[in-house]
C-alpha cells in the first residue's frame, strides 16, 4: 500500500489492484466460512468468482486482477486481509451518489494521481482483436508521487467501492464501482478518467469489476 497525506485524515491504498493470486488465497481460507459478514450479504454464500461465467479461473494468470466478484466478496475480502473497501475520508462509509466525490478515499487517490503513464497504457490487453485484462503492475501509473508506484486507478477492472445506498426508484442498496475497465478499450476509451462511476446492486458479478482496498495508517 502508499500512504495518502490528506488534511482530513491519512489513510493508506492498494498499490495494485487485487490478484487473482491474493484471491485464491482467501477464497482458499474462507470458502464454506461466510461467518461475519455485514447484514447486507446475509445471503452470501459463496466467494467463488466463477458464479459470473464457467470460463474464469482463479488459479491461472496469478498477476492478473480478480474480477467475477460481488460487492459482499469484495468487503469480505479486504477485511479478511487486514483492510476495507475505500470509503470516506476519515473513516466510515460513503452515501451513493454518481456524481464525483471528492471525500471519497478512491476518488481523492485517483485525482491527486495527476496524469496517468505510460500514456496508452491504461485500457487492456487488445492484440488478440478483443479486449482483456493485463498484469497488474504493467502500466498506467500515476505520474505525481507515491502515485507513481500505483497502478491501474483507471483502467483494467472497475474497482468496488463503500459508497453504498438506496437509488431513489430502486428496492436494494447498490454500491459504487469506479475507474472504468478493460471493455472500454475498444468502445470508449474516454472513461479511463476518475469521473467513471457505475451502480451495481451488492450481489451483481461481472468480469470487469475487482477490488482495491483502503485501510488505516498505522504507526
Amino acid at each position: 500500500m502508499v500512504r495518502v497525506n490528506h488534511p482530513d485524515g491519512d489513510y493508506c491504498i492498494d498499490r495494485t489492484e487485487v490478484t487473482k493470486g491474493q484471491y485464491k488465497e482467501f477464497f482458499e481460507d474462507m470458502e464454506g466460512n461466510f461467518s461475519g459478514q455485514r447484514p447486507e450479504c446475509s445471503g452470501n454464500v459463496t466467494y467463488d468468482p466463477r458464479w459470473c461465467g464457467s470460463t474464469y479461473y482463479i488459479d491461472d494468470n496469478l498477476n492478473f486482477p480478480v474480477a467475477c466478484v460481488d460487492w459482499c466478496d469484495a468487503d469480505a475480502f479486504c477485511r479478511w486481509s487486514g483492510k476495507r473497501l475505500c470509503g470516506r475520508i476519515g473513516g466510515g462509509e460513503l452515501q451513493r451518489d454518481l456524481a464525483p466525490n471528492p471525500e471519497g478515499e478512491w476518488y481523492n487517490a485517483c485525482t491527486a494521481a495527476g496524469e496517468f503513464q505510460p500514456e496508452g497504457t491504461c485500457g487492456a490487453d487488445g492484440s488478440l482483436g478483443y479486449a482483456r485484462t493485463v498484469e497488474v503492475s504493467a502500466g498506467c501509473l500515476g505520474s505525481a508521487p507515491p502515485f507513481d508506484e500505483v497502478s491501474y486507478l483507471v483502467g483494467n477492472v472497475a474497482e468496488w467501492t463503500a459508497e453504498c445506498g438506496r437509488p431513489l426508484l430502486g428496492s436494494v442498496d447498490e454500491c459504487i464501482v469506479n475507474g472504468g475497465s478493460f471493455q472500454d478499450h475498444f468502445e470508449n476509451p474516454s472513461r479511463y478518467v476518475c469521473t467513471t462511476k457505475e451502480s451495481y446492486p451488492r450481489t451483481y458479478r461481472r468480469n470487469i469489476i475487482g477490488i482495491r482496498c483502503c485501510a488505516e495508517v498505522t504507526p
